[in-house]
Order: C-alpha cells, then structure tokens, then sequence
C-alpha cells in the first residue's frame, strides 16, 4: 500500500474521529476463530491504506475509546508489510507511535491484540519486537506474567517459536549455565528488556504458573490514562464551581465574589488549557461571533455560567491562534482576565457572521447560548445561502452549556450548522481538535500535531517502551 497523504479528506477524518470516541464494540476474539472480529474492520483499512502513519497516529488521541484503540493497534501491526512500505523515516514514527498506544491500553486488552495477531499468523519482526518489549519491561510485569502466564505464553511462542521460548525458560531456570547459553537468552529475548537481568526470573517463572495480583498491572494503564487523558467526570448535581478553573474564575469576576489569587487561578489554568490544545499556524485566520444578549447572563445559580465559559472558549482562541482572533458581536477583543463582554439587549448574530465572513476567515466560530433573540431564524437562513453566493468557510456553532444534560429543544438557531457543545473547560481542547477538521489546513496540520505534542508527551510518560 502507497501512503497518498491527500487521500483522506477532511470530512473523512472528522467523521472516522468521531467514530473513534463513541465506538462501543468490543475488540473481539471469538473461541475458534482465525481471525479479530469487529464490525468496522473494513474502514479501518481503508483509513490506514491512504495513509498509515496519520492512521497510526490516531491511536494517541486521548478521548477514543479503549477497543478503538485496540483496533487501530492491530490493523497497523496486521498490515506490517505495508508499514515497511512507508519508509524508513515514517516507518519508525508508526512504531514510536503503536508503542506508545500499546501504554494507554489496559493490559489485557493489549494481550488480547496479541493474541489476535497470533491467530492471523502476523509474526514479523516488528510485531514480535513490540511483543517483546511490552511484556518485558512493562511496569507490574511480575504480576502480568503470574496472572496472565498462559496468555504470555501464547504470545511469547508466537514472537519467538515454541522451541526457542521453551530453551530460554529451560536456561532461565538453570541454576547454572555457561556463557554461550547466556549469550543465547540475551540474543533471543532478554535483548528487548531494558534490564535483562532483572527480567530472567520473569522468564524462568514460565515453567510454573504462580498467583499475582492484578491489582497491580491494572493500575499501571488505569493511572497512564487518568493522567495523559483526564476526562472530567459529570457530577451528579452540577454547580458554578464545577466547571473548571479558568470558567470558574470568570464566574467570579463577573459575579463581583471575592475570590483570592484569581488572576493566578486563571492564568495558571489557561496554560494548562493552551498547553492540551491544537495550535492555530501563521496564516490560519479564525473569525469569532460571540453572543453578548441578556440570555447569555442567565440567572439564579446558572447566572453568568454560560457567559463565563464562552468566555474561557474565546481566551484560549487567542491563546493557540498565531494570527489575532477578531471578534463580531462584542467590543472586547483583549485577552485580559480584568476585560470581560458587557452582556445585555439582544445580539443579531446572522448580522454579526456577515461581518465575520468579509474578513474572509479560514473557520468562523458562533458562539451562543443558542437562543437568537433578535432576528429569529435570519441565522438559519444566511447559514442556507452561503453555498449559493460561493462562501465555502467552515462556520460552526458552539454552544456552552450548564450541565451535559440541558435541553436543547429551544436552543438551535441553525440546525444545518455543525454543532459543537461544551459545558466543562477540559472539553475545550477537544472541541478545537475537532473544530480545526472542519478545515483543509486541520486535517493537514493534525498530524504534525499530533507527533510534535501527543506522541512527544506519551513517550516521555511510557520510557519502558522505548528501544
């Protein structure tokens, strides 16, 4: 297979990513089988064979579901040959890259990926590599290896031959043997462990199964995960105080509460948002229409929650953007904690997004409550004609929200919009993600950025998978 970088389209790789974070269906390994079973096989193939390395890449975004993960796993090491097609350079980044994805998998679902290639007979070098140095050097391989001992048997077999596995146990095991026999267990396997003699009791144990924890390998992934991918669980009763540092800093300033080292609060988070999300290049111009009606302001324990987190939405904007976010709708273009929009009358956002569009943005972002009190449907209807007049910029309607859970009946001023919605700021890095693929540039620039920042920090968190 060719690598062919313009093969897919922006379109394609926004939806296959949303595939990715909902896909529900497990990696499956039926009794008996040849081959892994799941439903999407066919897409998955066709994403990695118009361009594997961006496919392989994939598999470090932090908000995809587990078994999707998997899936992207095993179709790139099933398709190795073609990975070795791609060029040394690139062949080398989807390794890094499967290597790192192989961290963020629970570890019995990375057995399990094994175990699947095992039964399609995938046994090149970079499969058993892979293999080798997973279950040699990953962090609770003590307790993988007793709790899952005929598994790693499997796939040890597999990686290296039955008969060359069973002579290291048998050498392993000895209680004394020359150098040759060393020479042959170090060549063989215990060359992929980052300390080979720590690791020839794993493989001495081989020869009898022995209990374990898995407590223990559990939590390695569990905590990874937890900490390269934090998602922010809904609490049951959602406050203004629940909706993260940066929003709830504005809140307070809005609100006139007297809150110590606020300024600090906001800066030190911004950071931390900015540091998570995509970069806007020089050159990539984004367009803001920001909604600054009465019903932005809200009221009761909702008061100045929405506003504050569009707020937020917009400050990381100017954050990531290299070229200046200009801003319809409002006056207030700084990116000061102290310089916050007046809210108040009504705003005409289908006015607002013509004004927007003459600036001839590459993305323009309607930010909203949803409820368009001036004008009602004008939005929609400008929206429908665009097409027509020949203005094919990316316009998205984002919409903040107190809770996941609130009703949108009334809150859609143009349905035909993509819709992106939020109501916790650590969503926000995501939502520019996918934000960036309604564009040509996003579904180009997202590589880069996904090797230059995701693959760069998961490799500093995962060194026992390095070579």
């Amino acid at each position: 297979m060719e690598t062919t970088l313009t093969a897919i389209t922006p379109n394609t790789l926004r939806a296959f990513i949303l595939h990715l974070r909902s896909a529900t269906a497990p990696f499956h390994l039926a009794a008996g089988a040849t081959t892994a079973q799941f439903d999407d096989r066919g897409w998955h193939e066709e994403i990695f064979g118009a361009d594997p390395l961006r496919y392989a890449l994939l598999a470090v975004l932090p908000d995809i579901a587990d078994h999707a993960r998997a899936r992207i796993v095993f179709v790139t090491l099933a398709h190795d040959a073609a990975v070795s097609g791609t060029g040394t350079e690139a062949s080398a980044e989807i390794e890094g890259a499967i290597a790192a994805a192989l961290c963020l998998l629970p570890a019995d679902l990375a057995l399990q990926v094994f175990l699947a290639l095992r039964r399609e007979r995938v046994n090149r070098k970079r499969v058993s590599r892979l293999v080798c140095r997973f279950l040699l050097n990953h962090p609770a391989r003590a307790s993988l290896w007793s709790c899952r001992r005929p598994a790693v048997v499997d796939v040890l077999e597999h990686a290296l031959g039955r008969d060359v596995l069973r002579a290291c146990v048998r050498i392993a095991g000895a209680d004394d043997f020359d150098t040759s026999q060393w020479e042959y267990l170090r060549g063989k396997l215990l060359r992929y462990a980052h300390n080979p003699v720590a690791a020839k009791p794993l493989v001495a144990g081989l020869a009898a199964g022995s209990e374990g924890d898995a407590t223990d390998y559990h939590a390695v992934s569990d905590t990874l995960r937890e900490t390269f991918a934090a998602r922010f669980e809904r609490p049951a009763t959602v406050t203004a105080a629940d909706r993260g540092t940066v929003t709830g800093a504005l809140t307070a300033l809005y609100r006139q509460t007297p809150t110590p080292n606020l300024s600090q609060r906001f800066a030190d988070g911004l950071s931390a948002l900015a540091q998570a999300s995509p970069r806007f290049a020089p050159g990539f111009k984004v367009a803001l229409v920001f909604d600054t009606s009465t019903s932005m302001q809200g009221y009761g324990e909702r008061e100045y929650c929405l506003a504050a987190s569009a707020v937020t939405l917009w400050r990381l904007l100017c954050r990531v953007s290299a070229e200046p976010v200009a801003v319809f709708g409002t006056t207030d273009e700084t990116e000061i904690i102290g310089s916050l929009p007046t809210l108040g009358g009504e705003t005409d956002l289908s006015a607002a997004l013509l004004d927007a569009l003459e600036t001839k943005p590459d993305l323009v972002i309607v930010l909203s409550d949803g409820y368009e009190n001036r004008n009602a449907g004008d939005l929609a209807r400008v929206a429908a004609s665009l097409p027509g007049i020949g203005i094919d910029t990316p316009v998205l309607l984002c919409l903040p929200l107190f809770t996941g859970a609130d009703d949108m009946a009334m809150r859609r001023p143009a349905p035909k919009l993509p819709e992106l919605r939020f109501w916790h700021e650590s969503g926000l890095p995501d939502l520019l993600r996918l934000a960036w693929l309604y564009t040509p540039q996003g579904a180009e620039g997202m590589t880069g950025w996904m090797q230059s920042t995701l693959l760069t920090r998961l490799k500093e968190m995962t060194p026992w998978m390095a070579r």
